[in-house]
């Protein structure tokens, strides 16, 4: 079903339903339950909606507030605050990076469960100046007491999670007892729904795709473009770049063809055109059909591995010819890191783009993209000059201390950073929605740490069924989730 625009109607019918049930709700802890599992939804549905002021307002309302906070302001002008990190993935070096590029030390404040010890040591910080929740406290003690936490400093700095609503409520209420508070939204989650966009006085972008999305979030006049912050990774050994063979690695869905556009397919036209050149593939999945043809075919010139530790991983990257970014989706630092490391990469203009400066380089067909893969085959003069052109652009563009540069320029409210003129040149596309209306039916998320009673459920499956078919397979499956499935908690 391509472009079901009618999947989308229903979708946001569904949407203002349950909101209806969370305004009737009377108790708070039971109304957030079913908001958290809302703001799943939104985030993996990509329905058209990716910000809901109403879902944070409804819930405000029914948050029992002491009639004064204690807000004492501290030395500490800075609070970066987050819903989780992570050792691994590009989002907490994001954060890492902002914290460790401050000229003054920021606090830190998590809202999910984690120790200050983790925490700190994944950010870089102090343990004593992280924060972490007090799980015996109820949630609603726990929003007020964030909200008289962010009510001390200047500026809040948030890297929540799409469906981190308690933290997106804390942030209106430390705005309501100290209106002079900065509140910067990192858009991390560039391409989805995120609860507490709008309670921010700044939405700082960190791709294009994000940026072309600001119409649909109602942040033309608050958004301004920070990027990602890449530290130069370590120059690849001299004599590198002699393997032989193209490399490619990434997430399995990250191929997944779309709209026809398929990298395997390109993959084994390039295998025709090079005779000489060899393919070395991270990630795909034996279920994943796309790839058989270029199995089957490729035979021995295809080598297709499993996850590899990072020493090897590098290793592959240092000895390949050039690295192929995964497509139709792209994968984040990757591409960037291994132009950065000294070598040599080639990609075709995917579903969504604008992550990195180093996106000058995607070629706009498959045929520009086989022609420059021969040519950097051949080292072609040309060709390699323009790649260490752009190299040098993108260190300079994505250090550190730039990227920090930028977002505290765009704390001035009358600042506007617009991406590089380069980024804006290729035009972006909801990729994501047209995907997920390509898929034709609603995805039901995951039920997670959430305790639903028998109302809950009985309402979640009954509006479900009432907008998207009782014997639809989202139906049945959320059916399953709710009564049968054991879920973790």
């Amino acid at each position: 079903m391509k472009g079901d625009t009618a999947l989308q109607a229903r979708a946001q019918a569904f949407v203002a339903d349950l909101l209806e049930v969370i305004r009737q709700e009377p108790d708070f802890e039971h109304a957030l339950t079913l908001a958290v599992w809302l703001g799943r939804y939104l985030w993996v549905n990509f329905c058209g909606i990716y910000r809901l002021d109403d879902l944070e307002l409804i819930l405000l309302d029914k948050l029992d507030v002491p009639a004064s906070l204690d807000v004492s302001d501290g030395p500490v002008r800075e609070l970066q605050v987050a819903s989780a990190v992570f050792r691994n993935g590009g989002h907490s070096p994001l954060m890492r990076s902002l914290i460790t590029e401050a000229a003054e030390p920021p606090d830190v404040l998590m809202t999910w469960p984690t120790t200050a010890l983790e925490a700190g040591g994944i950010l870089a910080v102090d343990p004593a100046r992280v924060e972490v929740p007090l799980i015996d406290q109820p949630i609603s003690a726990r929003v007020v007491r964030w909200a008289t936490k962010m009510a001390g400093y200047d500026r809040v700095i948030l890297h929540l999670h799409p469906d981190d609503v308690a933290a997106a409520l804390a942030v209106r209420l430390a705005k309501q007892v100290k209106p002079s508070l900065f509140v910067g939204f990192m858009n991390h989650a560039d391409h989805a729904f995120s609860a507490a966009i709008g309670v921010a006085d700044k939405v700082f972008e960190i791709s294009a795709y994000g940026w072309a999305l600001r119409a649909q979030r109602q942040s033309e006049q608050r958004s301004t473009f920070v990027g990602i912050p890449i530290a130069p990774p370590l120059q690849r050994p001299d004599g590198g770049g002699q393997g032989g063979y193209a490399f490619t690695g990434g997430t399995a869905f990250k191929y997944k063809p779309f709209r026809g556009h398929s990298l395997p397919v390109v993959l084994m036209e390039l295998l025709r055109r090079d005779q000489s050149i060899r393919l070395k593939i991270i990630g795909p999945d034996s279920r994943d059909y796309w790839w058989w043809p270029l199995r089957m075919r490729g035979g021995q010139r295809v080598q297709m591995m499993k996850a590899v530790p990072r020493d090897e991983y590098l290793k592959l990257l240092n000895d390949c010819a050039y690295y192929i970014d995964s497509y139709p989706w792209p994968g984040g630092t990757a591409f960037p890191e291994a132009l950065m490391r000294g070598g040599l990469v080639a990609a075709i203009q995917g579903g969504s783009s604008g992550y990195s400066y180093a996106d000058v380089l995607r070629s706009h067909s498959a045929e520009d993209f086989l022609d420059v893969c021969i040519k950097l085959a051949a080292k072609d003069d040309a060709a390699l000059r323009l790649q260490a052109e752009v190299r040098q652009r993108c260190i300079a563009f994505h250090a550190p201390s730039a990227v920090r540069a930028r977002m505290e320029q765009g704390m001035d409210p009358l600042h506007i950073e617009w991406p590089p003129q380069e980024m804006l040149a290729r035009q972006q596309i909801p990729a994501a929605e047209l995907d997920w209306m390509d898929n034709g039916r609603s995805i039901t998320p995951s039920l997670k740490k959430l305790t639903l009673n028998r109302a809950m459920r009985a309402v979640l499956l009954r509006l479900h069924a009432r907008h998207f078919g009782r014997l639809r397979h989202s139906s049945l499956k959320l059916g399953f989730d709710l009564y049968l499935k054991k879920v973790k908690v």
